[in-house]
């Protein structure tokens, strides 16, 4: 599977389901990733089969919570095939990109991938044959007037879950950085360039139009970052964790927001009052609940495996926040917990949150290395996109970005830094 066809690729499926039905879309991407490596693996390619041990316990953890998400009835047997099937795709690709291309190409093409979704978004709206859809929010009394509050067509959004506009920031500084660091011809050089500077004001359009406030907030932190050409591992390290665990702190510092003081402050960035600020458009809440909900009411089995896919509905807590969307949200697919963090705990337990936590600290430093340090902007966004979504938990656009870089640096190229 050539990485430059991957996310336009996805983004055909996502055409397809709306086309047709959810599932459908996936199937199409499932077997479109799947298929060229199962040629390339009858012609005995060794790199289709060295699978790393984290690599397994990856799938066999997505198996288990796929599987007791059709037991549960949350999800149909054709949805468990065609995750899987993504799932395992992904690993193959990764392991074959890598020796194939090595792992510093691989992630640029991957890049570019990003950026021709975005060349793609961009002309099916400049020729009318897509329509930029509306805010999900109905509370528009911010800053942004309400027609310029849109979304990407093709991707689903560029505000709400997948935070597609950071990431395209962050692909294209990557995109930019590398082919001016190798100078080839080609992709790797004035291709990329052009590519990458479309991406960056592709995503900077994004978040103007889109307004969403934790969304420019990432770009900021994602700019300043490749500002400073931060190279410290500790930084690093610093700027990782602080980005995972955003959540938490901010609950902790939140009484102290609540004063009173910054009321003046942030009242013009509020859609409904300065409750609305503060409490991150009611994630706080979310946060708060999802939190008591586990600690009380999680036997001990799931403090180990979570519930399974979409664990906020086989735990029950969906219903006790389910009001704060009222009837605009009623798919499962779309009401989460708002956090990367939380999701993982829901749906794997423990076992995904260690998984996780091992692949993204072997990713940290595989991308602190001179070979690999450029893409480190890329590996920031996309973990920003779990801050305050879920959009590397559940697959979309995002998690296959996510995951084929995390995969990537699982291979011995990746821990070697290796090109």
């Amino acid at each position: 599977m050539n990485l430059l066809l991957v996310i336009p690729l996805f983004a055909a499926g996502i055409v397809v389901s709306s086309l047709t039905s959810f599932v459908l879309g996936r199937v199409f991407f499932a077997f479109a990733l799947v298929t060229p490596l199962i040629f390339l693996a009858l012609f005995g390619v060794g790199a289709l089969r060295r699978l790393q041990t984290l690599q397994v316990l990856f799938v066999l953890m997505y198996f288990l919570a796929f599987s007791r998400a059709l037991f549960a009835g949350t999800i149909s047997f054709y949805q468990f095939l065609a995750d899987m099937l993504i799932v395992g795709g992904v690993i193959l690709t990764a392991n074959y990109s890598a020796w194939r291309f090595g792992v510093a190409r691989s992630v640029y093409l991957l890049a570019a991938s990003f950026a021709l979704f975005q060349v793609i978004n961009i002309t099916l709206t400049a020729v009318g044959l897509s329509v930029l859809d509306g805010s999900q929010s109905s509370q528009v009394e911010s800053i942004y007037a309400a027609g310029l509050r849109v979304s990407a067509s093709l991707s689903g959004s560029f505000t709400a879950t997948s935070l597609e506009g950071v990431i395209a920031i962050a692909a294209g500084v990557c995109l930019v950085g590398y082919a001016s660091k190798e100078k080839a011809s080609g992709f790797g050089g004035l291709v990329g360039i052009v590519l990458g500077l479309f991406c960056f004001v592709a995503g900077c359009v994004g978040l103007y139009l889109g307004g969403n406030r934790a969304a420019i907030l990432g770009g900021i932190i994602l700019l300043m970052h490749w500002a400073l050409r931060v190279k410290s591992k500790r930084i690093n390290r610093v700027v990782v964790s602080g980005i995972l665990l955003f959540p938490f702190i901010y609950l902790l510092i939140l009484p102290a927001l609540e004063s009173g003081v910054l009321d003046n402050v942030f009242i013009d960035f509020s859609r409904g009052g300065i409750e609305e600020v503060l409490s991150l458009n009611n994630r706080t809440f979310i946060w708060l609940i999802s939190l008591t909900h586990f600690i009380s009411n999680a036997e001990l089995i799931n403090w180990f495996i979570g519930y399974g896919h979409y664990g906020q509905v086989a735990s029950g807590v969906l219903e006790r926040y389910q009001f704060i969307f009222m009837e605009n949200h009623t798919s499962i697919a779309k009401i989460s917990l708002h956090s990367a963090f939380l999701q993982a705990l829901y749906n794997f337990g423990a076992l995904g949150i260690f998984l996780y936590g091992v692949a993204i600290l072997r990713a940290l430093s595989a991308l602190e290395q001179p070979a690999l340090e450029k893409f480190m902007p890329l590996l920031l966004g996309l973990l920003w996109a779990g801050t305050v979504e879920v959009a590397i938990i559940n697959i979309n656009v995002i998690w296959v970005m996510f995951h084929l870089v995390l995969f990537l640096m699982m291979t011995p190229r990746g821990r070697r830094g290796r090109h």
